[in-house]
């Protein structure tokens, strides 16, 4: 019976394994993960605020979209854990913390704050993916639960049956775009020169996730699609409020948005602006099945922008 008891606790504890909060205070299982009204205290758990940078600062800007693959080992802490259901709310995916905020806590309306329930929530906007200048709104609202998912419309929720069997459909019973779906996640940003600094920045504006839209799983032929793009700063604070786990020292994590204002990632850019906006190398036929050349044109565009601060000092 000990050795049972044993090892049930054990394993309740390897829950938790990947969250370092608390673990070493903790009173009972049950407190591993929260923070103590101390730590609370002493947290500082807002976003840092971006500087305010005037148009007649920047001397120079190009803006870039990239892609992050999720098959690269440096990119592992967006995309894990795969298995949503087996880890708490301490370690989630990027694609988890995305899904649970745009349905739990926006509303996609200033209209919808109104009705009940929805006080405490934000307003969300979900930008159209053909579009990449973020003001044109999409059609397809992605937060109500759907009694059906129809061709060619993605969803993060599906509610189809009671399937949790407590005699009603509401929420509960919503099955999820796992996170296993997704593998990567396209970013649109700006590099610009700050005279008054003298340093090049980047400012990210925009995420759009990437993946497979079928629910429960997808097969062999079936083709990812680009899903809707988010505007970054509305992200910024629930991204702050969770962390990326590291293999180096899980006791000092970092939280998504340091990882993405810090560009902890590895990307390869597939467009850039220019004067007759043709720069999209995922339709450019001499690059759009060879990975290599892919690869290789995109550290020539970096190679651009790394020039440009180079002749800055040079000249």
């Amino acid at each position: 019976m000990l050795k049972t008891n044993f090892v049930i606790l054990f394993s309740f504890l390897s829950l938790f394994s990947f969250s370092q909060s608390n673990l070493l205070n903790a009173d009972s299982p049950e407190e591993v993960g929260k923070k103590t009204k101390q730590q609370k205290a002493l947290d500082f758990n807002q976003p840092l605020d971006y500087p305010y940078v005037d148009d007649k600062d920047i001397l120079w800007s190009k803006i870039v979209y990239e892609y992050v693959d999720g098959y690269e080992q440096f990119n592992y802490p967006m995309f894990y854990p795969l298995k949503d259901a087996e880890f708490t709310e301490s370690r989630r995916s990027l694609w988890r913390i995305l899904r649970e905020y745009i349905y739990f806590d926006t509303v996609q309306n200033e209209e919808d704050l109104d009705s009940i329930g929805n006080e405490n929530k934000k307003v969300l906007k979900l930008y159209d993916p053909d579009y990449r200048n973020f003001n044109v709104e999409s059609d397809i609202n992605f937060r109500l639960p759907q009694t059906d998912v129809s061709e060619g419309q993605l969803r993060i929720a599906q509610q189809t049956v009671d399937l949790n069997k407590d005699g009603q459909v509401n929420q509960e019973d919503i099955f999820w775009l796992p996170s296993n779906n997704i593998i990567g996640y396209n970013l649109k940003g700006v590099w610009y020169f700050d005279k008054k600094y003298g340093a090049l920045n980047y400012r990210l504006i925009g995420i759009q996730p990437i993946g497979y839209e079928k629910f429960g799983g997808f097969e062999e032929g079936d083709e990812p699609k680009a899903f809707f793009w988010l505007w970054f700063k509305d992200l910024r604070e629930v991204l702050h409020a969770n962390t990326i786990f590291s293999e180096k020292n899980n006791s000092k994590r970092i939280t998504f948005d340091q990882l993405f204002i810090s560009r902890k990632f590895h990307t390869y850019l597939y467009r850039i602006e220019n004067i007759i906006d043709d720069r999209s190398l995922s339709q450019t036929p001499y690059i759009e099945n060879n990975p290599y050349l892919r690869i290789t044109e995109s550290h020539r565009l970096k190679e651009v922008i790394r020039n440009f601060e180079h002749d800055m000092w040079s000249n």
